[in-house]
């Protein structure tokens, strides 16, 4: 598997996560009803599936730029992904 096939198959997890959601949303069901239930954590399924293999290529990509002795492109996205999750965990104290 290469990286671009990874982030693929990952943007189609979140779509399809994100359409779950908002069929979810449109039909107006609340928590009790079982399509919520169902709904909610097949997209939360998809949508963590999604992180999950975005984390995986992107570390794909810095595996091969080491091995392709690309050394500044590995430091641009180490410091790229350290900056995500810095601004994520930032975001998520406050």
């Amino acid at each position: 598997m290469n990286g671009k096939l990874l982030s693929r198959l990952a943007m189609i997890a979140g779509l399809i996560g994100l359409a779950i959601f908002l069929t979810v949303i449109l039909s107006g069901t609340a928590y009790p009803h079982p399509f919520f239930q169902i709904g909610v954590c097949a997209g939360l399924v998809c949508v963590s599936l999604c992180i999950v293999l975005e984390v995986i290529a992107w570390c794909w990509e810095v595996y091969h730029g080491l091995r392709q002795k690309q050394y500044l492109w590995v430091v641009v996205l180490v410091v790229l992904g350290l900056i995500t999750v810095g601004s994520f965990v930032i975001t998520s104290l406050w």
